[in-house]
């Protein structure tokens, strides 16, 4: 009878203790149902988060894109090496080449050879001294072989007392070039014939000059032959002439 009890008991217990033990784990799993449930609410309000910004920012890329192609200059960057990083659409318009025949390339496989070690020398300075603004030009080569001249505004984006990259805004100015040029000729005609001119002129009054002062002696020693009055007034005439011409001459 003592035994049935001491069971009775025993069982009563692990009853009332898995009883408990259910009714916690019961708990438990709802507290986990409810921290899942908060969870994959929190993470689906992230993802559309994640999803909106990415959207902002594919608008925000698309606009910038649009915008930097719309302008017909060339934007681009070059690391302190020397090298393209970034180079706008235009270009191709402009050069032929498309965007990744740039990039990571050396900036002088695309200038003219005599001008890459100036172009060098200018990018180094401004390196060197963190010049803020400054402009240069410089021709390079189409992918047609076309020579074309660049005039180009460059910044130095300076980021810790140390220059990063140098971005830059050009644009062809091979019209003005050719332009410039054209008005260098026409002044170097110019002074060749200005030049010319007061050679002929030069020869001329010599040529003039020894003749017209013979007759100037001439007619001085006419005077001293005792002429007549008429023939006076003849001599007269032709000093007069002669002192003349040779004022003349000797403005020229």
């Amino acid at each position: 009878m003592e035994s049935i009890d001491l069971f009775k008991r025993r069982f009563t217990r692990e009853k009332a203790a898995r009883i408990q033990a259910e009714a916690i784990l019961e708990e438990k799993a709802l507290a986990l149902y409810n921290a899942n449930s908060q969870l994959l609410h929190l993470n689906e309000h992230l993802e559309q988060q994640i999803r909106d910004k990415l959207a902002e920012l594919a608008q925000s890329e698309q606009r910038y894109r649009q915008l930097i192609e719309s302008i017909q200059d060339i934007i681009y960057k070059i690391s302190p090496e020397g090298c393209f990083t970034f180079v706008s659409p235009v270009v191709e318009r402009l050069l032929g080449y498309k965007e990744d025949e740039f990039i990571g390339n050396h900036f002088t496989q695309f200038v003219v050879e005599d001008y890459r070690q100036p172009l060098g020398d200018f990018y180094l300075n401004m390196i060197q001294n963190q010049q803020d603004s400054t402009y240069n030009e410089f021709p390079v080569m189409a992918k047609s072989g076309r020579v074309v001249w660049i005039g180009q505004t460059v910044r130095t984006i300076i980021v810790q007392d140390r220059v990063i990259e140098l971005v830059a805004v050009a644009r062809d100015v091979s019209d003005r070039k050719a332009a410039e040029q054209e008005l260098a000729k026409a002044r170097k005609v110019a002074e060749e014939a200005q030049q010319a001119e007061k050679q002929f002129l030069t020869n001329m009054s010599h040529e003039i000059r020894t003749p017209l002062n013979a007759i100037i002696g001439m007619s001085h020693l006419l005077f001293d032959t005792q002429p007549t009055r008429q023939q006076r007034e003849y001599i007269d005439i032709l000093k007069t002439s002669a002192d003349f011409l040779h004022s003349l001459i000797s403005d020229l």
